[in-house]
């Protein structure tokens, strides 16, 4: 669901999703976050923000973020689906 990236941001990535596999949502929260600093739009945390917002209520950052992903040319069919679900 990831796009290659740097070895950096690979171990970023692998790092939120343990965190959010050992139940540390927050933790794995902040990680997706820093990956979208490196890669903005990338599908994998873009999504996974999304389901931890709407768990929280917060549906309009989802939104916001599902917004900024790329083109519906470059993104995954889960990812459109979530998006036709919210809007």
């Amino acid at each position: 669901m990831s796009t290659p990236g740097t070895p950096a941001l690979e171990a970023l990535i692998q790092s939120a999703r343990e965190m959010a596999k050992a139940g540390r949502s927050a933790d794995a929260e902040a990680l997706w976050r820093r990956v979208l600093e490196q890669a903005p739009g990338h599908t994998e945390a873009v999504l996974a923000l999304g389901m931890a917002s709407i768990t929280r209520g917060a549906s309009a950052y989802y939104r916001a973020a599902l917004r900024s992903a790329p083109p519906p040319d470059r993104v995954s069919p889960d990812l459109l689906q979530e998006l036709r679900r919210v809007q």
